[in-house]
């Protein structure tokens, strides 16, 4: 576990377990229902439909969760490291994340964490998907050291638009 400081806030980042699994598949997605809309997963997180799927994944030797949280304990977002394709692409993870709107300024930091947290846990090769329109996205994780890799052309729908999709990889070291 890592703790974390930025405006006055703080939250720690640690591996997630089922402590965690009301308040981030009730309270969170609440949240971000309550704000105009759930984030839509890309890609082969796509099926990664919950926090507690990812546990369960992770309990199956398929990769982790990690959670972020404040010093009372309450939940501010969590993300996940998996393996959701073929048993020959174990050492490949699919990294996507939902944190709290109100400690989106963290969202640096926290994936910075995260990523240190999943390579502590002998995770080295990750990818991340968005859609090319979601800018906002691309840059935090060009930021936490993703590098666009690929594009899907025309793969996702965007309001009455098909755009890009773009696959992101992160590699430690």
């Amino acid at each position: 576990m890592g703790e974390l400081r930025r405006g006055g806030k703080s939250v720690t980042v640690g591996l997630g377990s089922m402590v965690h699994r009301h308040d981030m598949d009730k309270l969170l997605r609440l949240a971000f229902q309550m704000r105009g809309g759930c984030p839509e997963r890309l890609g082969p997180g796509a099926g990664v439909g919950s926090y507690a799927d990812a546990l369960f994944m992770g309990e199956d030797g398929r990769g982790i969760a990690v959670v972020a949280t404040t010093p009372a304990r309450h939940v501010m977002g969590w993300a996940f490291f998996l393996n959701t394709g073929a048993a020959s692409e174990r050492c490949t993870y699919t990294f996507d994340y939902e944190l709290h709107p109100n400690y989106a300024a963290m969202a640096e930091d926290l994936l910075a964490g995260w990523l240190r947290l999943a390579h502590a846990q002998g995770i080295e090769r990750v990818f991340a998907y968005s859609s090319a329109t979601d800018n906002e996205r691309r840059a935090l994780l060009a930021t936490a050291g993703f590098q666009e890799c690929a594009r899907l052309p025309e793969a996702c729908m965007c309001g009455d638009s098909m755009v890009d999709e773009v696959v992101h990889r992160w590699t430690a070291g």
